[in-house]
């Protein structure tokens, strides 16, 4: 970036001889993450290719590392490929977290099992039933037919506005009781159960402490 910058005649106010030895300093401790298999040289590179797939760097090096432990990096290049195809079929979902592990991911399962949809992700299901929201564009038909059935279709309406108005909104406020204070307590414990019971009665064991702080005060 300094020389690019230095090429197009931007000052940067940076210490050339300073950074040559940054760079020095770390030539080697980043060769001896290459030597002992901590960094993937595959990572490393430069693909023109890159324009095609889109792959960010964080879903790259988290499928290197999925098929390193698989023991299957020879079907790298062959998983890389298939993304576009998959993001593709799913409606151009963007590939930011957690999409961008989905797709690639399915991609991987598509490439090793040798058969595309073969085996479909539950988050890739949950996408194709409208669980996270509209896709930007029309998912593939025989994509949505096998995860919906002849004829299914995705849920019309945002999955939380359909828990608001169904059965499990009621027995979430019914186990709550008196530990609700709002929708968006009944909500929270709809899709955290656990924590949201952990802070709700946290919360009213606060409020009788200060009651009584209170009265004892006076």
């Amino acid at each position: 970036m300094f020389y690019a910058c230095q090429q197009y005649g931007i000052e940067t106010g940076l210490d050339e001889k300073i950074l040559n030895e940054v760079n020095d300093y770390f030539k080697p401790i980043k060769q001896k993450y290459i030597d002992n298999g901590q960094i993937n040289p595959k990572s490393l590179g430069t693909d023109a290719q890159a324009l095609v797939y889109k792959v960010p760097g964080g879903m790259l090096s988290n499928m290197i590392a999925n098929l390193t432990d698989m023991k299957a990096m020879d079907k790298f290049d062959a998983a890389l490929a298939e993304i576009p195809q998959v993001r593709a079929d799913m409606g151009y979902p963007p590939l930011v977290t957690p999409l961008s592990q989905m797709v690639g991911n399915q991609a991987v399962t598509n490439v090793l099992v040798g058969e595309r949809y073969r085996q479909i992700s539950k988050e890739i299901q949950n996408y194709i039933k409208g669980e996270y929201g509209i896709a930007p564009a029309p998912i593939s038909e025989e994509l949505q037919k096998k995860v919906l059935g002849e004829g299914g279709k995705p849920v019309d309406c945002r999955i939380e506005d359909q828990k608001r108005t169904g059965q499990e909104f009621e027995d979430a406020k019914k186990a709550l009781g008196d530990l609700a204070r709002s929708e968006e307590d009944i909500m929270s414990y709809i899709c955290y159960p656990d924590q949201t019971m952990k802070f709700l009665e946290a919360r009213k064991a606060q409020e009788e402490n200060e009651a009584v702080y209170t009265i004892e005060a006076m």
